[in-house]
């Protein structure tokens, strides 16, 4: 079990959460932090 993955995991869904509020059509996460 790895931190890190953990809180990457976790940016990854406060990221997803604000992006489709702001955007209301999410880009993968990958796409802009890949």
């Amino acid at each position: 079990y790895s931190n890190e993955a953990h809180i990457v995991k976790k940016r990854k869904e406060v990221y997803t959460k604000i992006n489709t509020i702001v955007f209301q059509n999410p880009l993968p996460f990958e796409e802009i932090f890949g």
